[in-house]
């Protein structure tokens, strides 16, 4: 047995959940009262959360990690908003003046700005972070190798040959 048949021997394939029909029509009779009764915060939620719905076409990637970084921070500047509509009244009589709020729009907005900055500046952050644990990890195995020649000897170090890149030739 080779270790690419091992290898996909222990790896699962992700389970797709598949709704069948009957499923979506269930689905759709228990959430219909809901959708109805809190439409006026679904429509400003829709409203608020476009910036994150950009960030879901525009990214490529299996992984969605921009539009999930974009969703989250959108999501927590979108509370304000959702807290003013339910302190007032849930009703669209009241969501035109939610709406009408530039505050609450600045809010969310620049919560799904500070998203992308977080998204943006992620990377180079983790790079300089494992920049220097790979160099502390580098120093330690070197004092390590220092010490084994301490207690072994100089003969040890000068009879080691560096290991060669495979294709190198000899």
């Amino acid at each position: 047995m080779t270790d690419s048949s091992e290898q996909q021997d222990t790896v699962e394939p992700k389970r797709q959940i598949r709704l069948t029909a009957w499923h979506k029509v269930v689905l759709a009779v228990v959430l219909a009262p809901f959708a109805g009764v809190l439409l006026p915060s679904l429509t400003l939620l829709f409203l608020g959360m476009l910036p994150t719905l950009a960030a879901a076409v525009a990214e490529r990637g299996r992984d969605r990690h921009l539009a999930v970084t974009v969703g989250l921070t959108n999501f927590c500047g979108c509370m304000p908003l959702l807290v003013e509509l339910w302190s007032l009244g849930q009703s669209f009589h009241v969501i035109g003046t939610v709406i009408g709020d530039t505050y609450g729009w600045l809010v969310a907005y620049s919560a799904a700005g500070l998203g992308w900055l977080i998204y943006l500046m992620m990377p180079p952050f983790v790079g300089a972070y494992y920049k220097v644990v790979t160099e502390a990890h580098l120093q330690i195995l070197k004092r390590n190798q220092r010490k084994l020649v301490e207690v072994w000897g100089e003969e040890i170090a000068e009879n080691a040959k560096p290991a060669q890149q495979p294709g190198a030739g000899p």
